[in-house]
């Protein structure tokens, strides 16, 4: 969310998503790194656990977090001669942060790239035999709908 601030550590502009200041703007940024970091592990969990149910519902949370994440480097990567000169030990929790958030993102679609292709296995195998069902018992409908009318009929003669 851009909140329009003039106080101390806080964003100046309704454009600036990260405080003025470049060692609060780092742990700001640290701090979001940190949040979908979190949530990517959450996610590994349901996804482990094979909660797809789960797994969709926080699509949502991905989504408001990756945005806010997005909008923050975006912002980061303009400012980034500003960070230069920073806290080192500050700039190498943030580089080791994004280091684990690409391990665990590419961790996590690599699971959700097998599951998707496990299920359109099992949804083209359910097809196949559905069709060969089909093919090698067939029903004669008309028959088999008219069979008890004739019957009745028979019957009341």
């Amino acid at each position: 969310m851009k909140t329009p601030s003039i106080q101390h550590g806080q964003a100046i502009s309704e454009q600036q998503l990260l405080p003025a200041d470049a060692h609060i703007a780092l742990k700001a940024m640290i701090k979001t790194t940190e949040n979908l970091v979190e949530f990517s592990n959450r996610e590994a969990q349901a996804l482990a656990k094979n909660d797809v149910l789960n797994f969709a519902i926080m699509q949502d949370e991905k989504t408001v977090l990756t945005e806010r994440y997005v909008g923050l480097s975006q912002e980061f990567r303009t400012r980034l001669n500003e960070f230069r000169s920073a806290d080192p030990g500050l700039l190498d929790r943030l580089e080791k942060l994004q280091i684990e958030l690409g391990e665990n993102a590419k961790h996590n679609n690599a699971i959700i790239d097998r599951m998707q292709k496990k299920s359109e296995k099992k949804a083209k195998n359910a097809l196949l035999e559905a069709q060969e069902i089909g093919q090698n018992h067939k029903i004669d409908f008309l028959n088999e709908a008219l069979t008890p009318l004739n019957d009745e009929q028979t019957a009341g003669v």
